[in-house]
């Protein structure tokens, strides 16, 4: 944890980057909820504690799977037999958004869809809908697989009576297409991430069943908890709408189990469109697929863009206005890629770096890096941005408001936009002479550069040239070009080891130590 004694000769600005640097860490010694913290290929693991799965019978080195939805006369002899009644087939809307969330589920790993009646190589999936289920389970939705060594095949099946009404019209980010890709997940193989199910006779709850302090649906759509639990938020009443409608204070008031347990559904599939739901699988998720059937190393492999300006072709990786609240995990398998959330004029922290989470939109902690992924760029919209840089060479785009921008290691280039921009630097190799970073729109008396996490409060010294003392510096200005460098003898080698080149002049008084 940070202590103010460690930064206390630090700029606030550089506060703020190493706050929201650490906010994404998983420490297994660190608690939170009185929760151990577990890891991505920790909660990967819980994911897929049971090993099922469909399987490779054919031996081509993939998974092929086929799909049908179920229709009359056999969807309601199907439905019987798991003693459900009042089939109905899947919709239109249904049946593409079904689509879709398959579509989500195959672009991480080796696994494939194709809708046909016969059955595929290895294995089928079913999905149809019901309105009563006699065994008196309060789910809004469930899977059942029936694996084999010879025959692999999976039921989806959703409830759509009065209660359940949502799940006929799913949509990006709705709660019903939410449900499509938990239920496909189980369908996969996945598990809840703890011991718990909708159907369990007993009441349910985050601080008694979830195991670890990252079972949320921040992390995995396969969790039944809130986001709340792990400090993130995806609607800003929701976490009093969790207190009123399931607080464990009612159970020791005496609440008869079934009306704890209908509250319980009620939080987690609450029939509100005002708080956004992920429509595919986040950032745990794509651990745990990938360790069952291997990485899809094809998906995104170009140069992409994520939010605004979207080329990925997925609905819920795009923006196009400042009223959408995006709630997505990045996996990309190559390019030059950029998330851009120009659009959008709340306040806002974009992190660069794999296994992080970024605040967009309004929303806290919902746009997340999945482990192996390089993002390059970033570019912050009209509100008071912080940007978070990465090892690789990034360009960071703060847009208008005042933002702060730490490009981290590599050669950035750093465009501050509008407002009073603060260029962060943390480490003399953060900007070093060989691998230096570029400002390309540096205002003297508006922008800054801020070097208090290298010097820690010592000042530097400006000269006309280097003599080896430690903390000599040296800005110039070419008049012709326009450009200007800061170049700072920090080890008192006689040589420059840390250089920033600006597009603009800088003055001492821009220079923050």
């Amino acid at each position: 944890m940070l202590t103010a004694k460690i930064f206390a000769q630090t700029s606030p600005a550089y506060l703020q980057v190493k706050h929201f640097q650490v906010a994404s860490d998983r420490n297994a010694d660190v608690f939170h909820q009185q929760k151990l913290s577990y890891s991505n290929d920790q909660a990967a693991a819980a994911l897929i504690r049971n090993a099922a799965g469909f399987q490779d019978l054919d031996g081509d080195g993939r998974i092929d799977v086929t799909y049908e939805f179920l229709d009359l006369p056999y969807g309601p002899r199907l439905a019987s037999i798991f003693d459900l009644d009042g089939f109905t087939p899947f919709n239109p809307q249904q049946q593409n958004q079904t689509k879709l969330s398959m579509q989500s589920w195959a672009d991480l790993a080796n696994v494939s869809f194709q809708e046909s009646h016969s059955g595929g190589c290895d294995g089928h999936l079913y999905f149809g809908n019901y309105q009563i289920n006699h065994d008196a389970s309060g789910e809004s939705a469930f899977t059942q697989n029936f694996f084999s060594r010879t025959d692999q095949t999976s039921y989806v099946w959703a409830k759509v009576n009065e209660a359940n009404d949502i799940n006929k019209a799913p949509a990006v980010n709705n709660l019903a297409r939410f449900i499509l890709g938990h239920e496909i997940g189980h369908a996969l193989g996945l598990e809840h991430p703890g011991d718990y199910n909708a159907s369990d006779s007993t009441p349910l709850g985050y601080q008694h069943d979830a195991v670890y302090a990252q079972d949320t649906v921040a992390y995995s759509v396969m969790s039944y908890w809130s986001e709340n639990y792990a400090g993130h938020d995806f609607s800003d009443d929701y976490g009093a709408y969790l207190m009123e409608n399931y607080s464990p204070l009612g159970m020791l008031l005496g609440t008869p189990v079934a009306v704890v347990r209908e509250a319980y559904m009620n939080y987690f599939f609450p029939v509100d469109h005002l708080r956004t739901h992920s429509s595919a699988p986040l950032m745990d998720d794509i651990a745990a697929i990938q360790q069952l059937y291997g990485a899809n190393m094809n998906t995104r492999v170009d140069d992409t863009i994520y939010g605004f300006n979207s080329n990925t072709g997925r609905d819920f990786l795009s923006a196009t206005s400042s009223a959408d609240r995006p709630l997505f995990a990045v996996w990309d398998a190559g390019g030059n890629d950029t998330l851009d959330f120009s659009g959008f004029f709340q306040d806002q922290k974009i992190n660069l770096n794999e296994l992080s989470f970024s605040d967009v939109a309004g929303l806290v902690g919902n746009v997340s890096i999945a482990k192996g992924v390089a993002v390059e760029n970033a570019i912050g919209g009209s509100g008071h941005d912080l940007l978070i840089g990465n090892a690789l060479a990034n360009e960071i785009t703060g847009g208008a408001g005042n933002d702060i921008l730490y490009g981290a290691g590599g050669a950035d280039l750093l465009r501050g936009g509008a407002g009073q921009d603060t260029f962060v630097f943390g480490a003399v190799a953060d900007s070093a002479s060989g691998e230096s970073d570029w400002i390309l729109d540096f205002v003297s008396g508006e922008d800054k550069i801020d070097l208090s996490g290298i010097t820690q409060g010592a000042n530097l010294k400006f000269v006309k040239a280097l003599t080896g003392q430690a903390g000599e510096a040296i800005l110039s200005h070419d008049l012709e070009t326009g450009l200007a460098t800061l170049q700072i003898d920090f080890a008192g080698t006689g040589k420059t080891d840390f250089l920033v080149t600006t597009v603009g002049q800088a003055a001492v008084t821009d220079i923050v130590v």
